[in-house]
């Protein structure tokens, strides 16, 4: 299961607001009618929903360099509740010193261009999805971070596990996004949302979450977490208080916390040479990125060895080949191998994802 934070509807508990439109609605199709200094201030934290909103922001977004006080904001930020009925400021939430999070379920649409990761199948990774089904179903392996750099495949990887484990998790495997998240605070509102729990009442929401978990045999897959670190400490506090959990989160970076186990995702094996270019993965992916652009390419014998080097090139990063091979609408392989070589003369070997994406 996954929730995407890209959203052109929002739902915030029984109302919804539409970002194209600038509506807010209530359960029945109502609209709710706002002043239009206060609508502007709702679709401003809608846009950035899930995230933390400044005071500074609102002002310069809002009021643009107008002398106003502090009780415009106040007085917007309580018709927005009022609007909402959210007495207990469940949904606009005030984070202390930092600002104000609006916080809802997402409905987005997929722009024209955007390839669906499951109608694709996933290549040259069945060691890796086995070795940590193995680690899910060890009973001391409770919280596992997937690390690797950028573009190595990580979120694709933990998208395809969480539907190959979910049979081992009676009560659910659930796949959570939080690049989008921008406060660790947020976190337990992030996991109820796709969860389809509703954080109400007094309760902290952390705790609220915890008796919500305890008991059940549940896997929540963490992705992008590596920029709440190192203040996330809710990994802990979940699995002291709910035994039967287990977590995986993918970052760029450990979480150092007790219990953690680590694997490391490389990039995708590349033949060393053209005799083991049919069980090639990285070759594969290259070739079926390229075919998604210019359908008819049919590599000769001296094209495959220039993609076998592109792929080396990019150090196996499947995001880097995809990006390399969408190349093929305008230039020719041994054109992109010369574009990518004259780029990485400039920056460090290792580098290599990022020359790619700064060529894209």
């Amino acid at each position: 299961m996954v929730a995407s934070l890209n959203p052109t509807k929002l739902d915030l508990g029984s109302y919804h607001y539409d970002l194209t439109q600038q509506i807010l609605s209530d359960s029945q199709g109502n609209t709710c009618v706002l002043r239009h200094q206060t609508l502007k201030v709702l679709h401003y934290l809608a846009l950035h929903s899930n995230q933390v909103v400044t005071k500074a922001e609102l002002f310069a977004s809002i009021w643009r360099g107008l002398n106003v006080t502090d009780d415009s904001l106040v007085q917007c930020i309580a018709e927005i509740r009022q609007a909402l009925q959210d007495k207990n400021h469940q949904i606009l939430k005030t984070l202390p010193r930092r600002g104000y999070s609006l916080l809802g379920s997402t409905l987005s649409t997929k722009s024209a261009g955007t390839v669906d990761e499951a109608l694709l199948p996933l290549l040259g990774r069945t060691q890796e999805l086995q070795e940590l089904e193995q680690m899910l179903l060890d009973p001391s392996c409770r919280l596992i971070t997937l690390l690797g750099f950028g573009g190595v495949g990580k979120s694709r990887l933990t998208k395809t596990l969480v539907k190959t484990v979910a049979p081992k998790f009676p009560d659910g495997s659930y796949f959570i996004e939080l690049a989008a998240v921008h406060c660790a605070d947020l976190i337990p509102h992030a996991i109820a949302q796709v969860l389809d729990f509703s954080l109400q009442g007094q309760r902290p929401p952390l705790e609220q979450l915890q008796r919500f978990l305890a008991g059940k045999r549940i896997l929540l897959i963490l992705d992008n977490i590596e920029h709440l670190l190192p203040e996330e400490a809710l990994c802990q506090s979940l699995l002291m208080t709910c035994p039967l959990l287990k977590i995986l989160t993918t970052s760029r970076k450990p979480l150092q916390v007790y219990g953690e186990w680590l694997y490391h995702l490389q990039g995708l094996k590349v033949a060393q040479n053209l005799a083991a270019i049919s069980s090639c993965a990285a070759f594969a992916l290259f070739m079926q990125a390229a075919r998604r652009v210019h359908y008819q390419f049919t590599p000769t014998t001296e094209d495959q060895a220039l993609i076998l080097e592109i792929c080396r090139l990019v150090n196996g990063m499947p995001l880097g080949i995809e990006m390399a091979a969408s190349w093929l609408k305008h230039l020719s392989c041994a054109e992109v191998l010369r574009e990518l070589n004259q780029h990485l003369q400039s920056v460090d070997s290792s580098a290599s994802l990022s020359a790619v994406s700064a060529l894209s």
